[in-house]
Parts: structure tokens; sequence; C-alpha cells
């Protein structure tokens, strides 16, 4: 008797109900418009001068380089990871070049 109503509960279990898994990140796509306006965001960093960490990327060996980087929607990790969807501007000015500004954009997909 009770391998018959295990057997029928599990005849009736749904395998294919998966609505209490996580879903899976979809992927991002960014556009123009994903950036636009970026100065008004988090400012989350501000350096000048010289920094080693990015050493030439950003303007990291110019002592008159003044470096910004910005999070869109405030994101914070998550489990030591960026969200899908995090997008992140790092903008160098600098007065000495002739391109005197420089901006990466970074977007986690």
């Amino acid at each position: 008797m009770i391998l018959a109503v295990t057997l029928f509960l599990s005849a009736c279990n749904n395998d294919d109900d998966t609505s209490d898994l996580d879903p899976k990140p979809q992927a991002f796509i960014a556009t123009n418009d994903s950036f636009a306006g970026f100065q008004s965001w988090e400012l989350v960093a501000e350096q000048q001068g010289p920094d080693p960490a990015p050493g030439a990327a950003h303007a990291g060996n110019d002592s008159t380089a003044t470096r910004h980087v910005y999070f869109k929607n405030d994101q914070d990790r998550v489990n030591g990871a960026y969200p899908v969807g995090t997008i992140i501007v790092k903008a160098s000015h600098n007065p000495d070049l002739i391109q005197t500004e420089k901006r990466h954009a970074l977007v986690k997909v």
C-alpha cells in the first residue's frame, strides 16, 4: 500500500515545473542611450595624478590626468560579481593633450 501511494505521488509530480528555481539572467545589450548622461550617475572614484594600477590605460601614468569612475543605478557587487546589466564609465581628462577627454565604457553582459 505504501509503495502504491509513493508511486502515485511520484506520478503526480510535475517535473517540468521550474518556477522555484532561480531564473538565469538574460544578456544585456547596451545602446548609445544606455550611456546618456553618465556624468549624473554615482561618482564612485575620483583620482588625480599617476596611478600604477591602470598603468598606461585610463591615463594612469599621467601626472596631470584626472580620472572619474561612474556607476549607473548605483550597482553593487552581488556575491563578488556585478550583476548583468551593470554599466560603468571611466572618464579621464588631461588638459595637456590634444585629445583632452577619454571615455571607456563597460557593460556586464
